[in-house]
């Protein structure tokens, strides 16, 4: 099994574990609060954005909740899922899609004001994977737009 097929499995068995991990309250609330607020310095009403490995959603909810244009790309078909269905009940917009980091090819073409890739890099353990990523992040980002990363350095 190839490491893109275990991530996709892991997140497609229980996408709640992740949204919980993030929850607005909770052990692990400063990193997204912090996060968020770090995001909300740069990003407006009314932006596009792609949120690349967007998990179930949690940073393209709140940035669709500031009225954001938000386009949520994740390899788990399971976080895709989930990510529509939680926008669909708070009422809000969100294109949800499955696409690897590592091959964007359903997003070509477009750009985004900005590009979050919070998730995707934790994952890749190549460096040449990471690298691609970072490169496709980047062929989606408007000239003078934000690419916001998190990652561990291995």
């Amino acid at each position: 099994m190839k490491d893109h097929e275990i991530v996709a499995q892991y997140y497609d068995g229980n996408p709640q574990l992740e949204w919980d991990r993030l929850a607005r309250s909770g052990p692990l609330r400063p990193e997204f609060v912090l996060s968020a607020r770090y995001l909300e310095r740069y990003i407006r009403p009314g932006d596009r954005v792609l949120d690349l490995g967007g998990g179930p959603g949690r940073y393209s909810l709140h940035l669709a909740q500031m009225g954001c244009a938000v386009t949520l790309a994740d390899l788990s078909a399971g976080n895709v899922r989930f990510a529509a269905e939680k926008a669909r009940q708070m009422g809000l917009p969100l294109r949800a899609l499955q696409a690897n980091a590592l091959d964007v090819k359903a997003l070509e073409g477009e750009r985004f004001d900005h590009v979050l890739c919070m998730g995707p890099l934790y994952h890749l353990l190549k460096h040449e994977e990471r690298v691609l990523c970072i490169t496709n992040a980047l062929r989606l980002l408007r000239p003078g737009g934000c690419l916001f990363a998190a990652f561990i350095q291995h």
